[in-house]
């Protein structure tokens, strides 16, 4: 059991440092994988389904930055962050479980870990959003 959490931790830090510029992206990821899965069942073929996924991701990140830079209120910059944040506390939570579950049973640790890195890990979207629209003039 302390092997499995020693070695769940160690995996989760380095796989942690990986997704620290990858972190950012999982609600573009979320979208464009959505759309995709849309034009796939919809039967419009795997290729136009991959080209939705990727231009839908591509114009979730462009209106992302545009509505950062218009931004004015800081309610509008924490719903914004809220919409990156969400998805990314939620890869981190499924990242450590799935984790947790190479070395060891699930059970109640597995998820009080996993609690604890989807907190990291959606903090971390929401500290890394202002760096996504540039630098904002103050």
């Amino acid at each position: 059991m302390i092997f499995a959490a020693l070695a769940s931790l160690l995996a989760l830090m380095l796989i942690g440092l990986l997704m620290i510029d990858l972190i950012c992206y999982a609600f573009p990821l979320a979208i464009g994988l959505a759309a995709g899965q849309w034009a796939d069942a919809a039967g419009l073929g795997l290729a136009f389904s991959i080209g939705i996924g990727l231009g839908a991701a591509m114009l979730t990140m462009i209106l992302a930055r545009i509505a950062i830079g218009l931004a004015r209120s800081p309610f509008e910059l924490a719903a914004i962050g809220l919409l990156f944040a969400i998805p990314a506390a939620l890869a981190g939570y499924h990242a450590s479980l799935g984790l947790w579950t190479l070395f060891a049973q699930a059970d109640y640790s597995a998820h009080i870990l996993a609690s604890f890195a989807a907190i990291g890990f959606g903090a971390l979207a929401w500290t890394r959003l202002p760096h996504i629209g540039g630098a904002r003039p103050t």
